[in-house]
């Protein structure tokens, strides 16, 4: 199942999960409060229900570059993955007016899709790191109130 994601794993640190099956209801979840139960409900039921492997890949150097790969059961599923996440992206860029560090992260970000896999990538160098970090930190030092 983690085939076609392993065969396009690079980088010093990778994480790969194959997904379980959705079940119908165990007698334990109903130890798990309704709201938790609600949320990964939700996400069964949306374009993210059908992945069932996930590959998380790190690679540290002069910079740093994290894909999420994740695929889906078909071609069809894996464009309605990308569908959504496209949208979320569309939804932070709108917000990015409000908040530009995200912005500065959001430029960085790259989603693609080839077939039933769905991939997205931040790459940063140092410098785009460091500067994100102390954007990140006067932000937040102008953010409180006087006398903090």
């Amino acid at each position: 199942m983690l085939g076609a994601l392993l065969a396009k794993a690079e980088g010093q640190v990778q994480l790969a999960l194959v997904l379980p099956e959705r079940q119908e209801q165990q007698p334990d979840e109903a130890q798990v409060p309704s709201m938790v139960r609600g949320f990964l409900n939700s996400v069964q039921q949306s374009p993210l229900g059908r992945l069932h492997s996930v590959m998380v890949t790190l690679n540290a150097g002069s910079g740093l570059d994290v894909i999420v790969q994740a695929e889906a059961e078909t071609p069809e599923s894996g464009a309605a993955v990308y569908e959504m996440l496209n949208g979320y992206l569309a939804m932070g860029r709108m917000m990015a007016a409000e908040n530009p560090q995200l912005g500065t992260v959001l430029d960085h970000l790259k989603l693609e899709r080839e077939e039933a896999i769905v991939s997205l990538t931040v790459s940063m160098t140092g410098d785009e790191i460091r500067a994100a970090i102390e954007d990140s930190r006067s932000a937040s030092t102008a953010a409180q109130p006087a006398g903090s």
